[in-house]
């Protein structure tokens, strides 16, 4: 039987209507396309721009860094409840300070605004609950708007880069992401070196994400490795990172640990700093 957490609340309503909110997707999407509001490393929900572009981008920064004889190191996790923990009035003040037109921020903020959910089991219908936080799925301008409202992510990755400090050749952490699927790709001389900048970049993520009310799903964290140019061990390496949320790192920066299993050496929580504190809406 399946978990009652696996079950998400869809939409459902006349066609008439769904045509008006892809229409209002479609305006959205080209205006952040034009004035290049959204992070050119998001590649979902956004025009001329798909899955296959994702992989194209990572595969030329992986064969790059193997070329250059270095380990490439990929984590990737997955946003969870993306569309259910969207808070109404930050998305709006998201668009505001795009420079949206009020037309546009006015129809977002009445399309979320008194929605109502009710549970059906059989022929049973519960009694409508409001939902005050969360973008509808099923809806075609949803997956716009919450990458819209989760953008600062990578933003703030974009603008304050993470790298190993170490050596005068250190390379930042790549992040990539498609919708809901964040990856971060980190280049380096060895593995521990990306364990150690994969660390911290998580780190700052996770903290961006709590801020506006996100978090990361524990049980989707994966990590694969890519050896440099003619190394003997395999070409791809994958392992999955158990964690718990409560758990403290392991290792120093300048002996970052391998994750093993139940570990939660990739996966821990501090504070960011005042200067990217700031920058929240």
């Amino acid at each position: 039987m399946a978990l009652p957490k696996s079950h998400r609340p869809i939409q459902l309503i006349e066609c008439l209507g769904k045509l008006v909110e892809k229409i209002v997707a479609h305006r959205i999407t080209y205006d952040l396309s034009r004035y290049e509001l959204m992070p050119f490393n998001q590649f979902g929900s956004r025009s001329n721009s798909s899955c296959l572009d994702t992989a194209m981008a990572l595969t030329h920064n992986i064969h790059t860094a193997q070329d250059k004889n270095l380990v490439s190191s990929f984590l990737v996790v997955d946003i969870k409840g993306f569309f259910d923990h969207v808070d109404h009035d930050r998305l709006v003040a998201v668009l505001v300070y795009l420079g949206f037109p009020p037309e546009i921020t006015g129809w977002v903020k009445s399309f979320l605004s008194e929605r109502f959910v009710r549970v059906q089991v059989d022929d049973c219908v519960g009694d409508p609950h409001p939902q005050m936080v969360g973008a509808p799925q099923g809806s075609p301008v949803s997956p716009i708007l919450a990458c819209v409202y989760s953008s600062i992510v990578l933003t703030l990755l974009n603008r304050f880069p993470i790298y190993d400090k170490t050596g005068p050749d250190s390379i930042p952490v790549a992040p990539h992401a498609l919708v809901n699927d964040y990856g971060f790709l980190a280049c380096s001389h060895d593995l521990n070196t990306n364990i150690f900048t994969l660390r911290k970049t998580l780190d700052t993520a996770i903290n961006i994400l709590t801020r506006i009310g996100m978090k990361v799903d524990p049980t989707s964290a994966t990590l694969c490795t890519s050896p440099g140019e003619g190394d003997p061990t395999p070409s791809v390496t994958t392992k999955t990172l158990p964690w718990s949320p409560n758990s403290t790192a392991k290792g120093s920066p300048s002996q970052p640990q391998l994750p093993s299993a139940g570990s939660a050496s990739i996966l821990t929580a501090n504070s960011l700093s005042s200067t990217t504190s700031t920058l929240y809406l």
